[in-house]
């Protein structure tokens, strides 16, 4: 899997199903004090026969820790990643790809994943 990003305006990221991956969810956080970046993402699989990269909006909010260090969030991630082992790695390839736009002293980066659906009980 190879990932870039393209930082693009927090105005210009497009409507999103999950409320917290929108521009509005970026503004209200920013009044609460975190730091809203938006980006647009690109997966390319090289594993695919498509050869045309998936693209997703990606909202990252991050916030201080201390006078030392802040964090990174990302709520609701919107990226379609593969299931099974290899979704740590694509996790751990963007955030290499984010760190270069992140706050340089950002010690973590939190994702919020999607779960699916809640096991049925029969």
């Amino acid at each position: 899997m190879n990932i870039s990003i393209e930082k693009k305006p927090l105005s210009a990221l497009s409507d999103h199903p999950a409320f917290q991956q929108t521009a509005y969810w970026g503004y209200v956080k920013y009044n609460e004090g975190w730091q809203p970046y938006s980006f647009q993402v690109a997966l390319h699989d090289e594993t695919s026969a498509v050869s045309k990269p998936l693209k997703a909006d990606l909202l990252v909010l991050t916030a201080p820790l201390s006078s030392e260090a802040s964090m990174a969030y990302i709520p609701y991630l919107p990226l379609p990643l593969p299931r099974g082992a290899t979704e740590g790695v694509c996790l751990e390839q963007l955030s290499e790809v984010l760190k270069a736009y992140l706050p340089s002293n950002c010690v973590f980066i939190r994702y919020d994943l999607d779960w699916g659906k809640p096991l049925e009980q029969g």
